[in-house]
């Protein structure tokens, strides 16, 4: 299928235009999103969904495992330095972080001390031969999978552990928290080793740029109990439906109802920016092709939806982000959901289209010097299908005609400019079909339209008609111009040829 070229009176909106008439409706829905957020989806739908009671749970089960500390309701991560500890207790910070995980793990997932919410999980891969958790046999069984589990320490110089600790060589000594190597207690009490022994200990209980730490596993293993999980997804449930109103509500009036029930399919932005749709055959859009437009951009906000936010935003992110790329290489500037729904965004003020070909063909008869005119004109020479009467020639026939100079086209626009008589034929390129046998002696001038006839074009035109009888008194205009200085016609077609 070929490729024609847009008619001369319609503008295609330019890809920085149609980008900042999109930002602002962006902005207008985002302001308009945070309302709905705040008024309905934080007082409204967030209680509805209990979201302060499992939040509660969950701040009471942080406060239970001792990984952290809760304020006032508040949960508080706790940093130390790998010198001076947070307590009078401990000279070094990993002591205070080794004080946490051990008792996570002993009397918390362990139950070594009664009954809590949380337990070993399948993947710890934790039998013990005693089922009585009041034993010592039992405990000391829990002991040994944590010093082997998550301290590492396997006793032959191979687990991670055995760099800083000591493997108990008596069963009871499994219940407390590892021993220090005598060569690392030596090094910290040394002074000029203190400082960077006390690091590279505290290096294996938490460090910000890895989740190997002994603190990081506690804390994944923490989120990973079935107790703590129910009530993270309860409150992102609730966060979930309160955001919903926000991204289905906001989107929905600034890019579909708006647009939808508004004339040529203008938001607030296109209003702001002057652009507005319009079919991509060149006329007034149909109604079912405005929908099709602004449902599909719709349909690309629905992607917040994504129950993961941040997935939502990364997918809604790379879709508008093709969708520009589209439109800027595209010849007439069309996004996806221009191509999808035949539509064309134009520059509204430098634009004239009409409500149906019927309407432009009843222009054009009665203003035969107009650009639409001569537009039809060229495009019925060309033999353009009917479905594409407002586009013209395609860019072969252009290179083929008006690029490449060779003899026979200059001849042939030497015998045009010979057979030319008025500055008029010059500009429209030679005579009008009506006038290659009989060529009118004077054409009858106005240099404005009557009240009358400008009632007239606004019932046939509807909003479409000052636009056209400004034109029409422009051309006019510049006609009667051009015959009041007839003498230098003949000097500049001489020029020309």
């Amino acid at each position: 299928m070929p490729q024609y070229k847009v008619s001369p009176n319609i503008k295609p909106a330019g890809y920085w235009k149609s980008l900042l008439g999109f930002a602002l409706d962006f902005l207008f829905t985002a302001v308009l999103a945070i309302l709905v957020y705040v008024t309905i989806g934080r007082l409204v739908v967030m209680p509805a969904a209990h979201y302060s009671e499992a939040q509660q749970t969950y701040t009471s089960l942080v406060g239970q495992s001792h990984l952290t500390d809760v304020k006032d309701g508040t949960v508080i991560d706790v940093t130390y330095n790998a010198v001076g500890g947070a307590s009078d207790n401990y000279q070094y910070g990993y002591q205070e972080y080794d004080k946490r995980i051990f008792y996570y793990y002993y009397e918390m997932v362990g139950q070594t001390n009664g009954v809590t919410p949380f337990s070993f999980l399948a993947e710890d891969g934790f039998n013990p031969t005693v089922t009585d958790k009041t034993t010592d046999a039992y405990k000391i069984e829990v002991g040994k999978w944590i010093y082997d589990k998550v301290y590492q320490i396997k006793g032959d110089g191979k687990g991670r552990g055995d760099l800083f600790f000591v493997m108990p060589t008596e069963d009871a000594k499994f219940r407390v928290a590892p021993t220090l190597l005598p060569e690392m207690q030596a090094k910290l009490d040394d002074a000029a080793t203190k400082q960077q022994t006390a690091s590279s200990i505290m290096n294996y209980y938490r460090s910000a740029t890895s989740n190997e730490t002994l603190y990081a596993k506690a804390t994944i293993h923490f989120n990973s109990q079935e107790c703590v999980k129910n009530e993270i997804l309860r409150m992102n449930s609730a966060t979930f439906l309160s955001l919903v109103p926000s991204v289905v509500a906001s989107p929905l009036i600034f890019f579909f109802l708006i647009p939808v029930f508004s004339n040529n399919g203008r938001t607030l932005g296109k209003r702001i920016v002057g652009t507005a749709v319009i079919g991509a055959d060149g006329y007034k859009a149909k109604k079912v092709n405005i929908i099709f437009h602004y449902l599909i951009i719709l349909l690309e906000w629905e992607l917040l939806l994504i129950p993961n936010l941040a997935i939502g935003m990364m997918a809604w992110l790379f879709v508008s982000l093709i969708g520009f790329m589209v439109l800027v290489m595209s010849k007439n500037h069309q996004s996806i959901h221009d191509k999808i729904a035949q539509t064309l965004v134009i520059k509204a003020k430098d634009s004239i289209w009409f409500e149906s070909a019927e309407a432009e063909r009843t222009y054009a008869a009665s203003n035969p010097s107009s650009l639409v005119a001569r537009t039809l004109r060229e495009a019925e020479q060309e033999n353009v299908p009917a479905g594409q009467r407002k586009l013209v020639v395609t860019d072969a026939q252009i290179a083929a005609e008006d690029q490449i100079l060779d003899l026979s086209t200059i001849n042939r626009r030497r015998e045009e400019a010979r057979a030319m008589t008025s500055f008029d034929e010059f500009e429209r390129g030679g005579l009008l079909p009506e006038q290659e046998e009989k060529k009118p002696e004077q054409e009858e001038q106005e240099t404005e339209l009557t009240e009358q006839e400008k009632n007239d074009l606004r019932a046939l035109y509807g909003e479409d008609a000052d636009a056209l009888a400004e034109e029409l008194s422009e051309e006019e205009e510049k006609e009667e111009k051009e015959a009041e200085e007839p003498e230098d016609e003949d000097a500049f077609v001489d020029e020309k040829k």
